[in-house]
């Protein structure tokens, strides 16, 4: 059998110097956009599939991108050089051949975006001090710019994305969210968390030492959103921020969109330099726990089990109660500075320089051991810095028994046997996993480092050199790899002037090198029977890793047909109930928009549908001679997907209609034409009498008046695309099939789809203002209580109805 070697998927060179490395340097959040950080700023980059708005241009003009000039040149001559230029009549050419195969079809385009901390400067409004240094011997930052970032869980800005939250190197932490475009608009601050923090201080008109030392933050993360319909579109997480004085402090972002201190507790007499939360555990209707690891600048590790209650009274109010119900301490005596920690189900690794320790609690599920083990990491490699002792950039779980353990240099350590005992795999397949990484490595960069050298010193130079990596992430399974970082030479130490450095972001599959790793299309199929909510998950998260791999094949012909199959069965031709792998009991029989998010997004056949109409339009783009094929499949899938959502819709409606507020009266017109299944008689005949009630008759609902020149408009086709007899063009709204004919509107960044704004969100955010007070929740306060059925159906499409993806906002 061939194994399919290294591919390099898609590159992106950024201006600046990379920060030392860092936990979660480089991550990708739950919408499918990575981000790494340098001296210039956060950088957020979102791959072009599965996606609907135009493709990122393939030359950038300098001036509008934050990439350098010569690197755009060095992107040229790798990827677009002529061949025959390889040689000219002075002889042949000294850059080296290239060494690691590209995509037949090009590399996967990518859209930049970013956020420069450097433009927030409050330093008078916060009336701090440098203090906490010499509490920790750790060196202050003379250079205001990024130190660590966190993505939040998806769902919780206006668009149905994340929140970016961004630390400096002064301790200052602010919360970004997107105003338009994920992907390519400006992302605005909602909240300085450092003067919140102030604000939950004693009322003085001076800071005092412990106070400064609690409004300095170390290091933070986001916990996972909690496994409740009843909660979906609105933060169930807890935001931790830790500070100077050895405390973390917890956040909520709520229903009301302002972030709310929650608790607080005091863990060490020194810093808190990593986090990292554990999932939630259901322990009790409705209560969940979770384990939040803390490494501490002495070289402990504290534990801290947070437990979070979910209620929701008669009014459907949702309300939480936060609590630390036990801390701990684990019992490790290796006390040297820590550099890696992650929770693997339920075991908490912690990498130290040449080691790393595994810790598990007793009646851990599956594990079958208990306490601490410890192992020695071996050399790996001869070239420069290949040596155990440089820090972790990453901790990647590779199946539910093994991991990957990645140093900064770039090396490799496979760990196998979790759930029994740990242990070092073979040498030889981290010793070939790590060699194929470092030619990936140089592949990219060796074109610009090596321009100009003797070809007899080129050996000497990939010999030399180094990979300084600030940021490495797995992206969704076993052999689909990311990081950020840039390459040193140590034969001359010859080092750059910060003002021309670069740093480098590389997706790559490393091909059948990774062990343990499964067929395409049994991953397909696994995503496809058993989807993620995607409310919580993007599907261009959900199906990433395998629309990777499909664009590293080298042939693509036979896996295109085996995808045109699996679409082409008819298993997916029902939703069924609205039952889903979240949990339904928070939501209360009165709550009306409970039960409207729960019929809408509760199900997982239908969220299967939904990713399988995703599939279907990427793969009618991708496999051309086969367009046609998927084309139909994917309007098939759509207009099975709409009469579930209409069929859906029908049924709450009818449980729900009362007095008539703004556009209810044509919604529940439009409803009713829409509707024509035999399954949901009495609630068309309930709805029909309501509307009856409301003071017109459901025929009266065939008047559909264009607003250009009064006469009906057609339903349309399945795009929404209608017209009337006069031949004006309209586009209707996906989820209540009004007419869009105002400028503000929204559309999915993932299929055709179209939707008016509601109400709450129908400015765009409002950004901090310059004395650091936050006001952006103001815009959304009461409003969606206010609204009609339409305006609550609005509310519940926190992404599209028709495919999950994200919104884009348009003026």
């Amino acid at each position: 059998m061939t194994i399919q070697p290294p591919t390099i998927l898609g590159t992106r060179t950024i201006p600046g110097m990379h920060q030392s490395n860092a936990p979660r340097g480089l991550s990708w959040n739950d919408d499918g956009q990575a981000a790494f950080f340098t001296t210039r700023g956060v950088h957020i980059l979102t791959p072009h599939l599965i996606c609907s708005l135009p493709a990122p241009p393939a030359y950038l003009a300098p001036g509008l991108t934050l990439e350098h000039p010569s690197m755009i040149l060095g992107r040229y001559r790798r990827g677009e050089m002529p061949a025959d230029n390889e040689e000219d009549e002075a002889g042949p050419s000294t850059r080296p051949v290239r060494r690691v195969r590209r995509p037949e079809n090009g590399e996967v385009g990518w859209y930049l975006n970013g956020v420069d901390p450097k433009e927030i400067d409050r330093m008078e409004v916060y009336g701090w001090t440098e203090v906490g240094e010499e509490s920790s011997a750790i060196i202050s930052h003379d250079e205001f710019t990024t130190q660590a970032m966190a993505w939040s869980p998806s769902g919780l800005s206006d668009l149905g994305s994340c929140l970016l939250a961004i630390m400096t190197t002064q301790g200052q932490v602010s919360v970004y969210v997107p105003s338009r475009d994920p992907y390519t608009k400006r992302w605005e601050e909602i909240a300085d968390m450092t003067v919140l923090t102030r604000a939950t201080l004693k009322k003085e008109k001076e800071l005092t030492v412990p106070m400064m030392l609690q409004m300095r933050a170390t290091c933070m993360q986001w916990s996972h959103a909690l496994p409740l319909t009843s909660t979906l579109g609105i933060d169930s997480s807890l935001f931790a921020i830790a500070n100077r004085a050895g405390k973390v402090v917890f956040w909520s972002y709520g229903p009301e969109r302002r972030f709310e201190k929650v608790l607080g507790a005091e863990v060490t007499t020194g810093w808190i330099i990593a986090l990292d939360w554990s999932a939630w555990v259901e322990v009790d209707k409705n209560t969940y726990t979770s384990r939040l690891a803390m490494a501490c600048s002495d070289g402990s590790v504290a534990i801290l089990h947070i437990q979070q209650t979910v209620q929701v009274d008669a009014e459907g109010a949702i309300s939480r109660t936060v609590k630390v119900v036990k801390d701990e301490k684990m019992p490790d005596q290796d006390m040297r500075a820590i550099c890696g920690l992650r929770w693997i189900g339920t075991i908490l690794v912690v990498t130290r320089p040449g080691s790393i320790t595994f810790w598990s609690a007793p009646f851990s599920g599956l594990v079958k051991w208990s306490g601490c083990k410890r192992i020695v990491l071996p050399g790996l490699g001869n070239w420069a810095g290949a040596n155990p002792l440089s820090s972790c950039a990453s901790i990647q779980q590779i199946d539910s028994d093994s991991l990957l353990i990645v140093l900064s240099t770039h090396i490799q350590y496979i760990i196998t046997d979790l759930l029994t005992s740990p242990r070092l795999d073979d040498h030889a397949d981290s010793l070939n996993l790590s060699i194929a990484a470092r030619q990936v490595y140089l592949d990219h960069v060796q074109t610009d480092m090596f321009e100009g050298a003797d070809s007899t010193k080129q050996d000497a130079y990939v010999q030399s050199t180094t990979a300084l990596t600030c940021g490495w992430a797995g992206v969704g399974e076993a052999g689909l790899v990311s990081w950020c970082g840039e390459a040193t030479n140590f034969a001359n130490m010859e080092m750059k002037p910060e003002g021309i450095r670069q740093s480098t972001f590389v997706v790559a599959d490393m091909g059948g090198i990774m062990p343990r790793r499964r067929a395409v299309m049994d991953e397909i199929e696994d995503v496809l029977e058993s989807p993620p909510s995607l409310v919580q998950i993007s599907p261009l998260k959900a199906l990433l890793p395998q629309l990777l791999r499909i664009v590293a094949m080298p042939d693509q012909d036979s896996i295109g047909s085996e995808i045109l199959e699996l679409l082409s069965s008819e298993a997916w031709n029902e939703a069924g109930p609205a039952t889903s792998s979240l949990d339904d009991r928070g939501a209360s029989s009165k709550d009306a928009m409970a039960k409207l998010r729960l019929s809408i997004w509760g199900s997982k056949p239908l969220d299967g549908m939904r990713l399988r109409y995703a599939l279907a339009r990427w793969s009618a783009a991708t496999f051309t001679s086969s367009a046609k094929a998927f084309t139909s499949i994917s309007t098939s899938i759509l207009q099975a997907i709409q009469g579930i959502v209409v069929e859906r819709q029908l049924a709450w409606a009818a449980k729900s209609c009362g007095k008539s507020i703004g556009i209810d009266l044509p919604f529940l017109r439009l409803l009713l034409r829409y509707t024509t299944d035999s399954n949901v008689a009495s609630d068309i005949d309930a709805l029909s009498r309501a509307v009856s009630h409301l003071g017109a008759d459901a025929g009266d609902a065939l008047l559909d008046p264009c607003p250009a020149c009064a006469q009906p408009v057609a339903l349309g086709d399945v795009n929404g695309n209608a017209r009337c007899g006069k031949g004006h063009e309209w586009s209707r709204c996906s989820v209540t099939r009004l007419l869009i004919a105002q400028p503000n509107y929204r559309v999915c960044s993932s299929c055709p789809a179209v939707s008016l704004i509601p109400t709450s969100s129908a400015e765009p955010p409002i950004p901090v203002a310059e004395d650091g007070s936050d006001t952006d929740y103001l815009r959304v306060a009461g409003k969606a209580e206010s609204g009609g059925m339409a305006e609550q159906m609005l509310e519940a499409a926190v992404v599209c109805l028709l495919c999950g993806g994200r919104w884009v906002r348009v003026y």
